[in-house]
């Protein structure tokens, strides 16, 4: 696995794996009709070794084969299921029966199996290669509740379950003590139901094939083959986007967003503050047009218990008593919006993108009016309206997307305990813990322009920008970054990074340097406070409005 990418895995995970959950094997393994389906299928099998994967895989399929009824297959592992950098240890994985024959993908993988007797091997890399074949799972099955797997190393077997809030297990079980145990536990899976393996009925499959869901009005939503973008972190909100369509339709109009939730304190659910955008009216953001929350973490995990388990350490394997951890509710929820949109980084012209940004903060402005602040200004969340109205000046050219963390003005509150944002795009004073306010949405807005400038259509920075600064995991230094570069001599080393394109546009990144901190003398400290007056407020936004728009006329068509 490369240094990127463990440490990637590493940050994702750590402080969310546990080890000997209470109620781990009762929930999953040893209810009484599982036990005795599982056991009857081995009694006659060949002599059982966790030793040998040949030895294994050979019980297995013995087992199967006297099995009636069962849903899925254990199988070697293909070329195709063991990206280049894992170490090929992943030996096993349950597919889907009826791909047997066939090369089982990842879209087919019910569970995964990990074999390893070399003892020179580390718990670490053992346990990092499997986290990583499990992000692959559900990457292609991105609504999964969970996913089983198990390490068999030496003489044990330690069964984990991952969900989209950690990885758990029940701890190890050992050949020499728990050799019954062991047998109902491997046989057991390829009885298990779809629920039972995690397995989530989201979307649904018509008799062609065809992705859709039901929308509570009972429509159907037909749902686009590939998705608009998707986030592939292993833990997370697992955020996924598809086209959607009504079935009588031949265009794509609405957006279906997947997603976990945190169910943070204070902060009401997206669904709440878009509903109350969409029926006060608000110009330029997303419209909600149907809303269901499919399940959650919490009623996934009942039965569990976590209060006396430590996280463990992924440095050795072993409970870490400094580690912290705070066990954090998710629902799995389904967004359908309006209007379809397009992701800000496939602009196809400077002149198209600064349109789209300057709506965004129009409809910022007017979300503000309507006593909503919208709270998590980035690039992922400004889209660019692909209407022909929009095109023409009658609807917005962007839009603001995704309400996670909006709230009404009077919800916020003042001592900074509800502030929050994208790392990259976060205001000086919301690191700073000051009152979240509509002044440091716009300053984030900022910082999108910059973004986008200097990183243009592509996914990356430059390995050398001092943007990379901005994520740095500190607040304390990605507060110091950034107060250096929002000085006017660290200004002009940032514009120094733009584009080519966006040679024409740094006078405009200057003025709303002026505008947003209130200096443009080399010494002078930068104002990150924010006058609340009605009058100032509207000035403020007019005057970024305005510098957005004079900058625009001035651009070519062609760029």
């Amino acid at each position: 696995m490369g240094d990127q990418l463990f440490q990637e895995l590493t940050a994702n995970i750590s402080s969310r794996i546990h080890r000997d959950v209470n109620g781990f094997y009762a929930k999953y393994f040893e209810r009484a009709n599982r036990v005795s389906e599982s056991r009857e299928s081995w009694t006659s099998s060949p002599k059982f070794s966790i030793r040998s994967e040949d030895g294994l895989l050979m019980w297995l399929n013995a087992t199967q084969a006297v099995q009636h009824g069962r849903m899925t297959e254990w199988c070697l592992a293909t070329p195709s299921l063991s990206p280049p950098y894992c170490r090929q240890h992943i030996r096993l994985v349950l597919a889907n029966y009826a791909e047997k024959a066939l090369d089982p993908a990842w879209p087919h993988v019910q569970a995964l199996g990990y074999f390893h007797d070399a003892s020179n091997c580390s718990w670490q890399t053992m346990f990092l290669d499997l986290c990583e074949q499990a992000r692959h799972v559900f990457v292609h099955q991105p609504a999964r509740m969970f996913l089983h797997s198990f390490i068999i190393k030496d003489n044990s077997i330690e069964p984990w379950i991952f969900d989209r809030a950690g990885v758990y297990s029940g701890g190890f079980l050992n050949a020499d003590y728990d050799l019954e145990r062991i047998k109902d536990l491997l046989a057991s899976y390829t009885v298990m139901d779809p629920d039972e393996l995690g397995v989530s009925p989201w979307p649904e499959l018509s008799n062609l094939g065809v992705k859709y869901i039901t929308m509570s009005s009972g429509e159907r939503l037909v749902l686009d083959e590939s998705p608009l973008c998707q986030d592939s972190d292993l833990l997370g909100s697992g955020l996924v986007v598809y086209k959607g369509k009504t079935e009588s339709s031949d265009t794509w109009d609405w957006a279906c967003k997947v997603k976990w939730e945190h169910k943070r304190v204070n902060v009401p659910g997206e669904e709440i503050t878009l509903k109350l955008a969409t029926d006060r009216n608000v110009w330029g953001v997303t419209k909600l047009v149907d809303f269901q929350a499919l399940t959650s973490i919490a009623s996934l995990r009942e039965g569990l218990g976590f209060d006396s388990v430590r996280p463990v350490s992924l440095s050795n394997g072993s409970d870490d008593a400094a580690m912290k951890f705070e066990l954090q509710n998710m629902t799995l929820s389904c967004f359908v919006t309006s209007p379809l949109a397009t992701e800000l980084s496939e602009f196809t012209s400077v002149r198209q993108l600064l349109g789209a940004i300057v709506d965004s903060i129009r409809a910022h402005e007017s979300l503000h009016s309507n006593n909503i602040l919208h709270q998590d200004i980035s690039a992922g969340n400004i889209m660019i309206s692909g209407s022909s109205a929009s095109q023409s000046g009658k609807e917005p050219r962007g839009i603001l997307i995704d309400f996670g963390l909006a709230m009404e003005l009077d919800d916020i509150l003042p001592d900074g305990r509800t502030a929050h944002g994208s790392r990259l795009f976060m205001s000086i004073g919301v690191m700073n813990r000051k009152h979240h306010t509509y002044r440091h949405d716009l300053e984030s807005f900022l910082y999108v322009f910059i973004w986008m400038a200097v990183r243009g259509n592509t996914e990356e920075l430059p390995d050398t920008s001092i943007l990379r600064n901005w994520s740095k995991p500190d607040f304390g230094e990605r507060i110091s970054y950034k107060t250096q570069d929002m000085s006017k001599p660290g200004f002009e080393k940032v514009l120094d990074e733009f584009l080519p394109r966006f040679e024409g546009v740094k006078e405009l990144a200057r003025e709303l340097r002026t505008i947003l901190f209130r200096t443009d003398g080399v010494d002078e400290p930068l104002w990150t406070e924010t006058n609340t007056g009605e009058a100032a407020t509207r000035e403020l936004y007019g005057g970024i409005i305005s510098a957005f728009n004079k900058a625009i006329a001035k651009i070519p068509a062609s760029i």
